[in-house]
């Protein structure tokens, strides 16, 4: 549970008796204070930008693909610039089984020793942090992927580059007939409908400049096209039955009708030119699946039960949306069956 600090007048008092420790504790109290609501503009920024791309995925079908590293960053960071004025108001979480177990004298030692421990981790951690940040920057170590390593050790201009632009869109619904529970026989029976469309352009690329290592320099662009519509029909039972105390017996079954279509188109260019011939492909799915269950479970005791089960699981097969060289012969892959 969270507490305030034990024995607090007694620090406040030392405090208050020795200046220089007084004025470090107001510098400390106004860096913490800036900290602060520089931390809580962060997680206000956080909650603007994952309820934008939650909006603009949901209303306009456009996702955003920065939201998650952006929103990671700034909650981590909130949660490390923080501790600090938590650690002085000692707000963090602590467990008090032995607060009051303890005499004042105990209780003071304790905090003692855990400011000391949180002193050593504290200070490891910013060793460590430094050292590694030094060594990401002798090494020219970088994450922008505008920029990149040549041969020679220097840092240039970006020549590779990929994305993986996807848009998705589905509808969906479920009912479901529930039984009253507790009786002899007890039952669930439903169904489900889907329809989705999806489609994903990715594409990969690179564009050196005349060099020593590309006198003519070498620039390839492979970029595949893909779309796919999809229907899902499903209706599904359980049955259990308790024909005597402690035995119970479960059967389920679902059948699935799923009809997918979709079409591939994958070019591949060098030098302006055609590197690979340009394949396309175009299939249709359609699947009826049957899966089956069969549950037997008897209670031994209160605390011990056994159950013999048999059931068939099944996932509708698809097709082969992003590989270059793509065909008719090789766009569709099988259902996968399992026991």
């Amino acid at each position: 549970m969270m507490h305030g600090p034990i024995g607090g007048e007694p620090v406040a008092a030392a405090v208050a008796t020795n200046r220089f420790v007084a004025a470090a504790d107001r510098a400390l109290a106004f860096v913490n204070r800036i900290i602060v609501i520089v931390s809580s503009v962060a997680m206000v920024l956080a909650c603007v930008i994952l309820s934008y791309s939650v909006v603009t995925r949901s209303l306009f079908h456009s996702p955003t693909y920065w939201q998650d590293e952006a929103s990671v960053f700034l909650i981590v960071g909130v949660t490390f610039m923080t501790c600090a004025f938590v650690q002085q108001h000692r707000g963090h979480i602590g467990i008090e089984a032995f607060v009051g177990l303890l005499s004042p004298r105990a209780n003071w030692v304790r905090e003692l020793l855990i400011d000391v421990a949180n002193l050593a981790f504290c200070s490891f951690f910013a060793w460590k942090s430094w050292t590694l940040t030094h060594e990401a920057y002798v090494d020219g170590q970088v994450t922008n992927y505008f920029d990149q390593q040549a041969p020679s050790g220097a840092i240039v201009e970006n020549s590779v580059y990929n994305k993986y632009p996807e848009n998705f869109k589905q509808f969906s619904q479920e009912v479901r007939l529930l039984s009253p529970t507790g009786g002899t026989l007890e039952y669930v029976v439903g169904a489900y409908y889907d329809t989705s469309r999806y489609h994903v352009d990715p594409y990969l690329g690179y564009d050196f400049p005349i060099s020593a290592y590309f006198p003519s320099g070498l620039y390839s662009m492979n970029q595949t096209y893909f779309s796919q519509q999809a229907r899902t029909l499903s209706a599904f039972a359980q049955a259990t039955v308790r024909p005597t105390a402690g035995l119970r017996l479960i059967g389920s079954l679902r059948y699935t009708n799923t009809h997918k279509q979709g079409d591939f188109y994958g070019p591949v260019l060098l030098a302006g030119g055609v590197y690979k011939p340009s394949t396309s492909a175009s299939g249709s799915i359609s699947e009826g699946l049957a899966d089956p269950s069969i549950t037997v479970q008897y209670d031994v005791s209160r605390n011990f039960m056994i159950y013999a089960v048999y059931g068939r699981g099944s996932k509708s097969g698809g097709f082969v949306s992003n590989t270059v060289g793509t065909k008719d012969a090789t766009f569709i892959y099988k259902p996968e069956r399992s026991r």
